[in-house]
């Protein structure tokens, strides 16, 4: 007697012989025989082939067994009574259920003491491997953030049903008013379908703010945070030799490395603390006049729109960056100052620049600036000729329209530089009137 793993079904089994007999008969007409494709798997490889709408295909009804499965060996007499009976079966398998999960603990404490004794070698990469993989993983993040906010827009009248036709409402209006009344520009990144997202969960958003370079400075603290990106697993090596060597990149660019990714190098106390001493500083100095009149003077002569000027004051803001990442480094490793100081008394002054990649705006990671300014669009005038009435619409873009999109421009230069003395977040013009 056996019994089916499928449908728990008991059954004789029977040798078929290939004669014509009454036993033969009985047996062969009762037994319904099994297709081959009913035996293959779901995922077999011509369900995916583009010519598969030509071929027959089928669906397969006997699903696959698992390949974990663990078998107890009976004898013959166990065997028979499992069959029969029900309360001895489940005895039975709960005993063979206890030995099971402590023959599965036993290989995993083996394994935790093999990791223990034998720990896993650090896999050979270079410092931009490294990058583009830290880079990956915070793409796959801003997708998934980006696919999500989609998915909550796209089933929003099932969110909350009792508001949904205000919302909606409102949503409408807005979107009416910017692309139809207005001439709209948008700044700091925001699109159409953004302003929409945000007129409609604009309560949601009152209460709990969604700021961007935040939500991307924790997305990263948090890759970093992860085992398998900490620094100590990898062995950093040469990109371009055929055999394993060393990593030659001079010491300064090691260090500059580890402190450009130091959450995945420090253990999260150390971290904490030497990241709350960075961060104070940066802030006080960047909120020094000095520092403040060098972003006015930028604001100034990009208004201005003196080529000479601007460059001139980025090349000023561009070394002020190179001097906050080179105390935000000193500032970092300030137990370990002897040796910092001795690595940078060596470096040249034009190798400054170096810190521009690693220093961590904290001002932007704070403030943002994002939102959109309407104009209002002059209306169509039904008692002049199709011609006249384009004459007029070129007239008020140059005479009123242009003018605004200018100042607009300006006070944006003007946020950009005060961004760093205090804490500012624009987020649509009814909070912030611009152009008033």
């Amino acid at each position: 007697m056996q019994r089916c793993m499928s449908c728990g079904q008991v059954y004789k089994l029977v040798r078929l012989r290939d004669e014509f007999s009454d036993e033969m008969d009985y047996y062969k007409t009762s037994t319904v025989p099994l297709e081959h494709h009913e035996l293959g798997e779901a995922d077999h490889w011509h369900q995916f082939n583009p010519l598969r709408v030509g071929m027959p295909t089928w669906e397969h009804t006997l699903f696959e067994t698992k390949s974990n499965s663990v078998y107890s060996l009976v004898n013959p007499d166990d065997h028979d009574r499992i069959l029969v009976d029900p309360a001895y079966r489940l005895e039975k398998l709960q005993t063979m259920e206890d030995k099971a999960q402590v023959f599965q603990y036993s290989l995993h404490l083996i394994d935790e003491s093999y990791k223990q004794d034998n720990p896993e070698p650090a896999r050979p990469v270079n410092m931009n491997d490294y990058e583009n993989l830290v880079e990956a993983e915070m793409s796959i993040e801003r997708v998934d953030r980006a696919l999500k906010r989609g998915a909550k827009f796209n089933a929003r009248a099932f969110l909350d049903a009792e508001n949904h036709e205000r919302r909606e409402k409102r949503m409408s209006e807005g979107k009416r008013l910017r692309t139809l009344d207005s001439y709209t520009v948008y700044f700091g990144g925001l699109t159409e379908d953004e302003a929409q997202y945000r007129d409609y969960f604009e309560t949601d958003l009152e209460a709990n703010p969604d700021n961007e370079q935040l939500s991307e400075h924790v997305i990263q603290q948090r890759i970093l945070d992860r085992e398998e990106f900490k620094l100590s697993t990898f062995d950093f090596q040469e990109m371009h030799t055929l055999m394993v060597q060393e990593d030659a990149s001079g010491m300064v660019k090691k260090k500059l490395f580890e402190f450009k990714y130091r959450r995945a190098k420090d253990s999260p106390v150390d971290y904490t603390r030497k990241e709350q001493r960075v961060l104070e500083r940066s802030m006080s100095r960047l909120t020094l006049p000095e520092s403040k009149a060098l972003f006015e003077n930028l604001a100034q002569a990009r208004i201005g729109g003196n080529e000479l000027e601007i460059e001139s004051a980025e090349k000023d803001v561009l070394r002020f960056f190179a001097d906050e990442g080179r105390s935000q480094f000193l500032d970092y490793y300030e137990s370990d100052s002897d040796e910092v100081n001795t690595m940078l008394q060596a470096l040249p002054q034009t190798d400054i620049g170096q810190f521009i990649d690693v220093m961590e705006d904290y001002a932007k990671n704070n403030s943002s600036i994002k939102g959109y300014q309407s104009i209002q669009k002059r209306k169509w005038n039904q008692g002049l000729g199709f011609w006249s009435n384009i004459k007029a619409e070129i007239a008020d873009y140059r005479g009123f329209v242009a003018p605004r999109i200018e100042k607009l421009e300006n006070q944006l230069h003007q946020l950009d530089a005060e961004i760093y003395s205090r804490d500012l977040t624009l987020e649509s013009h009814e909070k912030v009137d611009l152009l008033n």
